[in-house]
């Protein structure tokens, strides 16, 4: 049997592209990664995931993405009950989809939390979520080219 993790190069198929952090306020954590030296957007809201999000960038840490919760029906409110900030998910870009789907369910078992659906904060690029067990919620964010 041949092992596919080894036939396949996986940053052919997956790049990690940022780490989420859920916060009920942004303004504290804006100024932790400013004084890191991370560049921070504006506040974006996104109607279709009901958050608003700040993305900050750095030439020598991850990316991260804030993620405020617009009302009860955003995914992050139930989370944030107990926890003022938590991380949330981990997001991998890809060129295919499918292709990276399939690579994931070699050894994992993939629940899709929510189908694609274009995310304002990526140029409207598709985004979906996907619990995998004993690692969490992560996001695929499908891209032309790889950032």
């Amino acid at each position: 049997m041949i092992d596919m993790q080894q036939v396949i190069n996986v940053s052919d198929i997956l790049q990690f592209h940022h780490i989420a952090v859920a916060v009920k306020s942004f303004e504290k954590s804006i100024i932790y990664y400013k004084n890191l030296g991370y560049e921070c957007s504006d506040i974006i809201v996104d109607e279709l995931q009901n958050v608003e999000l700040v993305y900050c960038k750095s030439s020598t840490f991850p990316n991260i993405e804030l993620v405020k919760p617009i009302n009860e029906n955003s995914p992050v409110f139930k989370i944030l009950q107990k926890n003022d900030t938590l991380i949330y998910h981990q997001c991998y870009q890809t060129k295919n989809l499918n292709k990276a789907l399939e690579y994931l369910k070699i050894d994992n078992k993939l629940f899709c939390i929510s189908k694609p659906k274009p995310a304002i904060l990526f140029g409207n690029k598709n985004v979906s979520f996907y619990q995998i067990p004993n690692v969490g919620l992560i996001e695929i964010l499908e891209v032309d080219i790889y950032e």
